[in-house]
């Protein structure tokens, strides 16, 4: 990402960014379609959508999404329930997390540091269930794979000659029987 971006995402939002959130912004980590670009949104327009949004008076009796004001800025999502908010106004730049469905907010991790750490650690967690995903998928004989193939085929030959005529069949019987 351009230096410019970085700017204009402070100038827009009136909020002077983390060194170290703007240097990661600057070298982006993570490859499209990952968990990480999720997690860490680089897209400048979305992260001023988004927190924008959040600056937004509540209605009343509605509770206040983490905002700006609060010294909290959006950086990211779990594609779920689960948003993640970098701490601006502190030494430490803690990430929080909050739950969409509970409303509510906890830490993270304790520095944008450490939530970098999570990210690539959830990453190559994924990354390791997908290669034992690919593993047990070789590991089944082949078998196995025309079984759930022609599973389906044969019950519906089973349908159309045996099932089906035994009805008609049956209704037929039942009906010579009324009649006689």
């Amino acid at each position: 990402m351009p230096t410019r971006p970085v700017s204009l995402l402070e100038r827009e939002l009136s909020v002077s960014l983390p060194e170290p959130y703007k240097s990661v912004l600057l070298a982006y980590p993570f490859a499209a379609g990952s968990v990480g670009e999720e997690m860490l949104v680089a897209d400048v327009e979305w992260l001023l959508e988004r927190n924008r949004a959040n600056n937004r008076a509540v209605a009343p009796g509605k509770r206040d999404k983490p905002s700006l004001s609060q010294g909290l800025l959006l950086i990211g999502i779990d594609g779920g329930e689960l948003e993640y908010y970098l701490r601006v106004n502190s030494s430490t730049n803690a990430v929080m997390e909050y739950c969409l469905e509970t409303q509510q907010l906890s830490e993270f991790a304790a520095s944008f540091a450490q939530y970098l750490e999570r990210i690539r650690q959830i990453e190559s967690e994924i990354g390791a269930e997908e290669v034992l995903g690919e593993a047990r998928a070789r590991a089944i004989p082949k078998w196995r794979h025309a079984l759930r193939f022609y599973t389906p085929a044969a019950i519906a030959l089973l349908f159309v000659f045996v099932v089906i005529p035994l009805i008609a069949f049956g209704i037929r019987s039942l009906y010579r029987w009324m009649v006689e």
